[in-house]
């Protein structure tokens, strides 16, 4: 769920005496993201509105339409909502959607780190094997030095 707040943003920035530069240090973003916010050419997502509402120590509720509502309450299935008008918005969804990616990219990284180990641990028995024939070439190469005379 994204939202349009710049007007709101705007208000209560100016309210405050700050500027749009001074606002997007605070959240740690460029003035020009910041600014594109304020202007409504983009949308704010839930995380970066929670960053928002906690630097004014405003209620996240306060850039919601009247008819905004959160229920945190336990559904059933352990997900809290968020309703505006006809429209629900399952918070964990979202969370558990990036959680699924992050698990997906950390698979992927576990078996190419298997693959390493592997190829790393071929290449110690190699190394090892390359090792005592070269020992074994060396003794070979002793005893040919011994027999002759050398």
């Amino acid at each position: 769920m994204k939202l349009k707040i710049g007007n709101k943003l705007r208000t209560l920035r100016e309210e405050r005496k700050q500027t749009h530069e001074e606002m997007a240090r605070l959240l740690q973003m460029s003035a020009s993201t910041y600014g594109r916010y304020e202007r409504n050419e983009t949308y704010m997502n839930m995380d970066t509105l929670s960053k928002v509402a906690e630097l004014l120590d405003l209620p996240i509720q306060d850039f919601f339409p009247e008819t905004f509502h959160i229920n945190s309450t336990n559904n059933g299935n352990g997900q809290a909502s968020l309703v505006m008008g006809n429209y629900t918005y399952y918070a964990v969804e979202e969370s558990s959607k990036e959680v699924l990616q992050q698990n997906m990219i950390l698979r992927k990284e576990n078996d190419e780190l298997k693959e390493y180990i592997r190829i790393n641990h071929v290449f110690q028995q190699e190394h090892n094997n390359l090792k005592e024939e070269l020992k074994n070439i060396k003794n070979d190469f002793d005893v040919l030095k011994t027999k002759l005379g050398k």
